[in-house]
């Protein structure tokens, strides 16, 4: 028998929230307008000083806190059960999650940042990256809300910018693919369709 997840409100499969739904439909009608209104705020200066650019676990933390703040009692918290993609790959065990965010900042730091790269370089950089990041899989959910947000800080750091919209294939399925078969293709292609030279993008508006 599987074990009880603790994220589960008992008696139905939808996840604890603060606002009281116990139906699937509507938590996820309200997470999307909840997590919608928080990321719009991020472009407001006021809100951005709340989110260090530490580009690491903290960073990540607080972005998946204010995302998720109103509706998940857990936001902004690390996981602490282990989990697997549908019947597929686990993801990183939750007793390590920590250790492994600080090696990916770690590594992230060593490349300086990916900082002053070419296109080329970059993407496969970024590819690596979010790959590993996906597979660590910090939170119980909102995972790639908060990895997109975190890489869009990143890239745009570096002179890029990440237009997520322009993404050609299933971000999930490209990243499960990247992992269990190791092989990047899917994951590259999908991000070379996304990435633009932040310069570039001003000029034309963008």
């Amino acid at each position: 028998m599987a074990p009880l997840d603790p994220y589960i409100e008992p008696g139905t499969s939808t996840l604890k929230n603060l606002l009281g739904l116990r139906n699937l439909r509507e938590l996820a009608a309200a997470e999307a307008d909840l997590v919608n209104a928080r990321t719009v705020q991020l472009g407001d200066l006021e809100f951005e000083t709340f989110i260090p650019n530490s580009r690491d676990e903290r960073e990540l933390r607080a972005i998946h806190h204010h995302l998720f703040q109103d509706i998940y009692p857990f936001a902004g918290e690390i996981r602490t059960i282990d989990m697997r993609r549908g019947e597929g790959e686990l993801f990183a065990p939750c007793a390590g999650i920590s250790q492994n965010l600080f090696s990916l900042a770690e590594q992230l730091n060593d490349k300086n940042l990916l900082r002053n790269l070419g296109r080329n370089e970059f993407l496969k950089e970024l590819v690596y990256f979010y790959s590993m990041l996906n597979w660590i899989h910090p939170f119980r959910e909102g995972n790639g809300r908060t990895q997109r947000l975190f890489w869009s800080r990143v890239a745009l750091d570096a002179g890029w910018l990440l237009d997520w919209r322009q993404f050609g294939t299933d971000l999930n399925e490209a990243s499960r693919i990247s992992r269990e078969q190791n092989d990047d293709s899917l994951l590259f292609e999908g991000f070379e369709s996304m990435l633009f030279r932040a310069a570039d993008c001003e000029l034309d508006g963008r």
